[in-house]
């Protein structure tokens, strides 16, 4: 079998993250989408016939397979690598767009309601100070500013209109503070505490709005003390990047495979539009439909579906092919093999009938003992036949080459069932269970050469004709040289030269195969010791 030349991990890692199809395909580096020998071969010249002309084509093997890889590299990998790429940056586009709008406790991590939130940075930050300031107030009066501060505070952010109304005056004053030291008196530590919770507001605002700066209006990915893990600078960046990746890839598309789908080009666009709830809504289902985002690994992932069962079919088909050829080539050689056994079957009772005809003076006739005759000597001869001469010969050259032929047929006619599933398999757009398993089995037959390939069956071709020549050839075949061995030839082909000797094989047939033809010296010997054999 063939061997695989290797390829970057990057197709099948990229593969695995890409698009649901595949997260479960575990495909080799040196499988189907690898610059294997098996696709090579599929769209080398040689595997296509020639049409018209006068001219026989040649082809070198080298630069046959040299040039089916690149036909195969050109023309199957690299628009699957381009859908490939188009499904992971999809894929990559959602994860980031949905952190985008949902990273920040389910919220977007950029800015989106500028006063509102700048108002929320220095409440929070308010709310969280207040106590540590004015619960060093004296407890004296500490309430009653508590309580003035918050309904103050309540008034001028949301009813500012309140300070407007003159609140009615009842009582007078129970004491006079000190005027020499401003926390004891209520009104100046009523200032100096509000004073204090507005700074401390105003403080928060302006970090907030410089971090809001420095990443343009992306926040900053935070841990749960608030310490910064991920600059807002990276997030935009991020998020900018993964909005304009179709566009920068339908930009620099330069060969029809390229193009990538409508959806993942159109992202830029799609965020651009405030009709369609811009970026905010990228990862929101709308009228019912999917989401954008979910809409675009679709996209993706469909054109991915196609472009690896495209890569399938472009092996599969001339592999099935070729399987077919192979075991064409392995039946000839299966008939060819047993054509050999009959027919020496076939001559040796043929020669036994020559023995039996010679060495019996009347018809050879069944008998309680057996066959029997009276021989030309007069005696009974009790006839013995058998297959010992054959035999030998099947069992040391026929058999074990019809063995391996017999289960490479076996094997051919599970490889042709098992292809012509996998094609189907793989084209089941109704159960992407069975097209992963598909592309699976597929992989793991190119992975590992289980695929016959254009050199296999030349191979096998040459080896049917070479059989064909070692059984049947007139003067090198095994069934003529055995022929003539029985007969008696000797080296020098003067028939009946050589007599039987009952040890071997050599000349026990070496009898006159016409009537009433007077036997040479070597042939009446070999009756002779028939005749002994059988008395």
């Amino acid at each position: 079998m063939s061997r695989r030349l290797s390829i970057s991990v990057v197709f099948s890692t990229m593969f695995a993250l890409a698009v649901p199809l595949l997260s479960h395909a575990q495909l080799q580096q040196d499988g189907i989408l690898g610059c294997n020998q098996t696709g090579a071969y599929a769209l080398g010249p040689a595997s296509f016939n020639s049409v018209g002309g006068t001219f026989v084509p040649v082809s070198d093997k080298a630069v046959t397979l040299n040039t089916g890889y690149l036909v195969y590299k050109e023309c199957v990998l690299r628009p699957a690598t381009v859908k490939i790429r188009e499904a992971a940056s999809s894929a990559y586009i959602q994860a980031e767009l949905t952190r985008v709008n949902t990273g920040n406790n389910g919220n977007p991590i950029f800015v989106r309601n500028f006063r509102q939130e700048n108002f929320q940075a220095g409440d929070k930050a308010r709310t969280a100070s207040f106590f540590t300031v004015t619960n060093e107030i004296s407890e004296d009066y500490r309430n009653a500013v508590q309580i003035s501060l918050e309904r103050t505070y309540a008034q001028r952010t949301q009813a500012p209109q309140m300070s407007l109304a003159c609140p009615k005056q009842t009582g007078i004053f129970a004491q006079i503070f000190s005027l020499t030291n401003p926390a004891c008196d209520r009104i100046f530590v009523e200032e100096m505490a509000r004073n204090q919770l507005e700074a401390n507001s105003a403080a928060e605002q302006d970090a907030w709005r410089t971090q809001a700066g420095w990443g343009l209006g992306f926040n900053p990915i935070l841990d749960a003390y608030g310490n910064v893990l991920t600059p807002g600078i990276l997030t935009q960046t991020i998020a900018g990047q993964a909005i304009t990746s179709g566009y920068r890839q339908l930009e620099n598309a330069n060969d029809i495979g390229q193009m990538v789908g409508p959806l993942l080009a159109g992202a830029a666009n799609r965020v651009l539009s405030a009709a369609t709830g811009g970026l905010a809504s990228m990862s929101t289902s709308q009228g019912g439909q999917p989401s954008y985002l979910s809409q675009m690994t679709k996209e993706a992932s469909t054109g991915l579906i196609q472009a690896i069962t495209n890569i399938a079919l472009t092996i599969l088909g001339p592999a099935l092919t070729i399987e077919q050829d192979y075991g064409k080539a392995q039946n000839t050689m299966a008939s060819d093999l047993t054509a050999a056994i009959g027919q020496l079957r076939a001559a040796e009772n043929t020669c036994w009938n020559l023995v039996i005809d010679k060495v019996c003076s009347t018809t050879a006739s069944s008998t309680s003992t057996g066959v029997s005759c009276t021989g030309t000597d007069g005696s009974v001869l009790v006839i013995a036949t058998s297959t010992a001469f054959s035999q030998p010969i099947v069992d040391a050259q026929i058999k074990p080459l019809s063995d391996v032929v017999i289960a490479n047929v076996k094997t051919s006619n599970e490889s042709v069932d098992a292809i012509n599933t996998l094609i189907g398999d793989v084209q089941n757009t109704n159960s992407v269970d069975i097209q992963k398993s598909a592309l699976n089995q597929l992989d793991q037959l190119v992975a590992q050469g289980l695929l016959h390939t254009q050199p296999d069956l030349d191979k096998a071709t040459q080896q049917a004709t070479d059989l064909n020549t070692a059984l049947f050839d007139t003067t090198t075949g095994l069934l003529p040289k055995t022929y003539h061995i029985w007969a008696g030839d000797d080296s020098s082909g003067n028939t009946g030269a050589i007599a039987w000797d009952g040890a071997s094989a050599t000349g026990w047939c070496n009898v006159p195969t016409t009537a009433g033809v007077t036997p040479t010296t070597a042939q009446q010997t070999t009756l002779d010791l028939w005749i002994a054999q059988w008395k």
